[in-house]
């Protein structure tokens, strides 16, 4: 542990601090400082408290601490004046406490002398509240709709798979439609982006929602803690519409969604969990010039407010790391077969943003296929379609997830043969219902008989050689010369040395997951680019040796 002296003695040196000096010993280390900057009027003063185990970080956390009471309402401020910071790591203590210093003086550059304001909104700083010995956890989108201030009405929520924090049970829901107050079992008049399965009103639950005109916090970070804070906010019709909703639900406690205005014209929400046999209102009888007019009135009585946890998940939130451009993410995908490389390719899509993915496979999964694709082994044996759609709908809850059920495969064992009407059928039934093709299936009379579909939309083929040594992605429309050819003159595909299962099943090529994924996540970067215009679309193969991973346009 370092000595808090040596420590006083390295600041006094800055040239930034006019004073530091010890006010703690012992296990409390804090000494105050006073910050001099050319453009402060006059010295700024800080308590530093610093952990025993500085400049150590522990958990993510930092074990300097800047607490100034009296700057509370300026941005990163939190409870009890403490500056969130957010700094280098270094087990140098003299470079950690330079750079801790150096951000606590652009901070205040910044924020206290500019008066600068963040562009994004910071959510407002939650209690969390423990229900009946669980965490509660709500999760919500934008809207296609805009809510009106003022307004009030019913929120149908899901269940999701419990999750644990602390070591207690977090009890986890997806919010998905918003209901007129009066018309609650018919269509709603907000609906959230999420996907039809997500949105189902099967076994949902339903509990009352406000939107008020201002954000229900102090110094706009730190949300109320009591209702009578909300005495001013709440409207009279708002306030009955909580009464009434206890009335209405069976359940003795239910969640009290309030919505409001960030500054980007957005809506936040935060829960706060209700006992209805000890609501926050009482009635009491509106009187004008000392006479009783006959109408119940409410107000909030001294209540401590108990919060749950809210999570944005609109788009921008969910896919904003990671999302592909639009180009692609708005495409109708169909995605044949789903073994090893069609199943990374569908994670990676959903994973992107893609909202629309349908599913074209005849085989099982069995246990054998899990090690080296996205499958699990929670159900050994499954329909791969059935197997994959669950995983992908617990992975995206905008995705929707269909399955191809049209006759391909009849039209697959007469392709090279005359059949106008089925052939018509399926092209109409492709150009109708799909913008991409992606061919997985390394199967050559599926390649063959799309190319010969003559579809105009974009068909991407992608396949992998023995022990996963090279990859080829062929675009339309000439993709089985292309592929043919290069399986037979350009790269040397072993077809001896594959692996054997048990029993008469088919031969396989031997690649380990690793393998795949090195170069499929690669040519899908490529492949993304290539459709939405960023690069020339061209045939090209991936492969790798000792200096690593390898382009090469065809």
């Amino acid at each position: 542990m370092i000595d808090i002296y040596d420590i006083e003695k390295f600041l006094n040196e800055m040239e930034c601090i006019s004073r530091a000096t010890v006010v703690t010993s012992g296990d409390s280390r804090c000494i105050s400082i006073e910050i001099t900057l050319p453009d402060l009027k006059a010295p700024l003063s800080f308590d530093v408290d610093f952990d025993p185990w500085y400049p150590a970080k522990a958990c993510g956390e930092e074990s300097i601490h800047f607490r100034n009471i009296s700057l509370i309402e300026y941005p990163h401020i939190m409870e009890q004046g403490r500056l969130c910071l957010h700094t280098i790591s270094s087990p140098d203590w003299q470079e950690k406490l330079t750079s801790d210093m150096g951000q606590l003086c652009e901070w205040i550059q910044n924020y206290y002398i500019d008066k600068k304001k963040d562009v994004h909104f910071e959510h407002l700083v939650v209690k969390e509240s423990l229900i009946n010995g669980c965490y509660h956890s709500f999760n919500y989108a934008r809207t296609t709709t805009s809510f009106k201030i003022g307004e009030c009405g019913y929120v149908s929520y899901n269940s999701l798979m419990d999750g644990v924090k602390n070591g207690k049970i977090i009890k986890n829901y997806i919010v998905a439609n918003y209901y007129s107050r009066k018309n609650i079992n018919h269509t709603p008049i907000h609906t959230s982006e999420f996907s039809d399965f997500y949105c189902s009103t099967d076994g949902c639950a339903i509990s009352p929602y406000i939107v008020i005109d201002s954000i229900p916090g102090n110094q706009g970070k730190f949300i109320f803690e009591n209702y009578l804070e909300f005495e001013s906010i709440i409207s009279q019709e708002q306030k009955k519409h909580i009464y009434e909703s206890s009335r209405l639900l069976k359940c003795d406690l239910f969640p009290l969604f309030i919505g409001y205005k960030i500054p980007s014209g957005e809506f936040a929400w935060n829960a706060a969990v209700i006992d209805k046999n000890e609501l926050p209102t009482v009635g009491y009888p509106e009187c004008i010039n000392g006479h009783k007019t006959g109408i119940w009135l409410s107000r909030f009585v001294d209540q401590p407010i108990k919060w749950v946890m809210t999570n944005d998940i609109s788009p921008d939130f969910f896919f904003g790391r990671g999302c592909f451009p639009t180009k692609i993410t708005g495409k109708r995908i169909l995605i044949m077969g789903i073994g090893a490389i069609g199943s990374m390719v569908a994670h990676t899509l959903v994973r992107g943003g893609c909202r629309d993915i349908s599913l074209y496979d005849f085989d099982i999964k069995q246990p054998g296929n899990v090690c080296r694709s996205e499958y699990d082994f929670f159900c050994p044996t499954n329909d791969k379609k059935n197997d994959l759609s669950f995983a992908l709908r617990r992975i995206s809850p905008y995705v929707n997830i269909d399955s191809y059920k049209n006759e391909f495969d009849a039209y697959v064992k007469i392709a090279s043969r005359s059949n106008s009407e089925l052939k018509e059928s399926i092209a109409t039934d492709f150009r109708e219902n799909y913008d991409l093709i992606i061919d997985c299936t390394t199967d050559d009379d599926v390649m063959y008989a799309l190319e010969q579909l003559d579809l105009s939309i974009d068909i991407v083929n992608i396949s992998i050689s023995n022990h996963a040594k090279e990859l080829v992605c062929a675009f339309s429309p000439s993709i089985y010369g292309f592929v043919r050819g290069v399986y037979k003159d350009v790269i040397k595909n072993d077809s001896n040395d594959i692996f054997y299962p048990t029993g008469c099943w088919n031969p396989t090529f031997k690649a380990s997951y690793n393998d795949i994924g090195a170069k499929l996540q690669f040519a899908i970067k490529r492949m993304i680019k290539m459709l939405s215009g960023d690069d020339l679309k061209q045939n090209f193969i991936i492969t790798e040796d000792a200096n690593g991973v390898h382009f090469q346009p065809c």
